[in-house]
């Protein structure tokens, strides 16, 4: 298993072996930072509008309203607060699935990336 990373998931789920490409650092998501948050399997823009303690988040939404104690994992970062310039990291299109590290050239009309 040289070189591979074993992983406990938050539902506690295990992966063994996995490559260093299939894991990437967990960034803290921070006040007022624009978010989409899963309820009940659909997303909803929102806003982070206080950090809790535990990886848990207040979220305002003009869907919803406020959703209080989210878990962090229930969250994603919005796309669109991604601007040209912005490191990323990127699964290759039409390859094994695996994520690189890139810089956004351009920001296309069609909400895509050129990286």
């Amino acid at each position: 298993n040289r070189g591979k990373i074993d992983i406990m998931y938050h539902d506690k789920d295990k992966d063994k072996g996995l490559c260093r490409l299939c894991v990437r650092p967990y960034k803290s998501l921070k006040m007022y930072e624009s978010v989409q948050i899963s309820v009940k399997g659909q997303y909803y823009d929102g806003r982070i509008v206080r950090v809790r303690s535990n990886d848990k988040y207040n979220v305002r939404t003009d869907l919803k309203g406020l959703q209080k104690n989210v878990k962090g994992y229930l969250l994603r970062r919005s796309v669109n607060t991604l601007e040209e310039g912005t490191i990323v990291e990127a699964k290759f299109q039409g390859g094994s699935g695996d994520w690189f590290k890139g810089k956004i050239k351009k920001v296309n009309a069609d909400g895509t990336f050129d990286i």
